[in-house]
């Protein structure tokens, strides 16, 4: 074989496997890469979503607990908390973006946002139930004409501050995942 052999023999394997090759695997590497970007921004689009419908409930909930805190404006009201299922309520692929986009972030309030999952279960499946059986107890004591007592005002006392701190962690949580959203390369 001579080099004019050698040199169309090369450029045959290279046109006709190695460029096909290599232009699949580009394609491959992009539209994956796309695909993964679009993801990353649903995945954070629903996060925003899903929070902002569980911080409406959360601001309802603490607006109850602060008008009982003096036991004067005694509002015999439930902690709203329709919005919440159960754990699965922010799903696995939010709650990774989460997890992601908090990772070097440092926690506007007590509670950070890779526990999300934790502190809304806390707040919904605890405090939410605890709230609905003090006030069916000060319901059916106000129905039989005798005084409220004192137990939901000493609840609104143990909440108060939780539930803020819940509430700062759901608006934190908000504001990485809408920023993440806009981002070219979410993360």
């Amino acid at each position: 074989m001579n080099s004019c052999e050698n040199y169309a023999w090369l450029m045959d394997v290279t046109e006709k496997i190695l460029l096909p090759f290599i232009v699949g695997a580009l394609s491959y590497i992009i539209f994956r890469g796309l695909d993964e970007n679009k993801k990353r921004k649903n995945s954070s689009l629903l996060g925003v979503i899903i929070l902002r419908s569980l911080l409406e409930e959360v601001n309802t909930g603490i607006d109850i607990i602060k008008s009982n805190l003096d036991n004067k404006d005694v509002r015999l009201h439930n902690m709203p908390s329709a919005s919440w299922i159960n754990v699965n309520t922010i799903p696995d692929e939010v709650l990774l973006r989460i997890i992601v986009v908090s990772k070097s972030v440092k926690s506007d309030g007590d509670f950070h946002p890779k526990d999300i999952r934790s502190h809304t279960k806390n707040y919904f499946e605890h405090m939410c139930v605890t709230w609905r059986n003090d006030v069916r107890i000060a319901a059916e004591a106000n129905q039989n004409g005798l005084p409220i007592p004192a137990r939901l005002n000493e609840t609104a006392k143990v909440f108060e501050r939780p539930a803020e701190h819940v509430k700062i962690l759901l608006e934190q949580t908000i504001q990485l995942l809408e920023s993440n959203s806009v981002k070219w390369f979410p993360k």
